[in-house]
């Protein structure tokens, strides 16, 4: 039994960390529905930078960090950023009512589930908000919880020719 059990326990370990998305390795496809109910990949948009950040209606840091989201993406977005927003929210109404109040102009997508969200299992996310930056291959370059603290290498990144 305890032969089982460890092997259980490895092979647990083993896919845990392998599915686990580090800086410098390519990010997992994330294929979601907008608020028209339309299929949506963030591997379509065309960006120098695309920030994926997870969010949800009920996060009082995702909320407080979503005005400084704003103005960094309309500062930006003439130099290539794009920002993808992932939320989690189980109630598609909760994230529809936030929306209409934070009035994003960026891509949305709902991954219901809140923390159970099959997203964030998969990017291993733990912690909301959690933003990640990418390169225009899809090449994780920072991952962090405050967009003051990723700033330089979007910076950085939009600014390399």
């Amino acid at each position: 039994m305890q032969k089982i059990a460890l092997l259980i326990f490895t092979v647990f370990t083993f896919l845990h960390t392998s599915a686990q998305t580090n800086i410098g390795d390519t990010a997992f496809n994330i294929v979601l529905k907008n608020v028209k109910d339309s299929l949506i990949s963030y591997k379509n948009i065309k960006a120098k930078v695309i920030i994926i950040d997870f969010w949800a209606s009920w996060c009082g840091p995702c909320i407080k960090e979503m005005p400084n989201l704003k103005k960094y993406y309309t500062a930006n977005k003439i130099k290539g950023l794009e920002v993808f927003s992932v939320n989690v929210d189980d109630d598609k109404k909760d994230w529809k009512k936030a929306l209409k109040i934070l009035k994003t102009t960026w891509t949305n997508v709902n991954s219901p589930g809140n923390f159970d969200s099959k997203t964030l299992i998969t990017w291993n996310v733990e912690q909301l908000p959690s933003i990640w930056v990418l390169n225009s291959n899809g090449v994780v370059l920072a991952k962090g919880f405050k967009l003051n603290n990723l700033k330089g290498i979007i910076d950085a990144a939009l600014n390399n020719k």
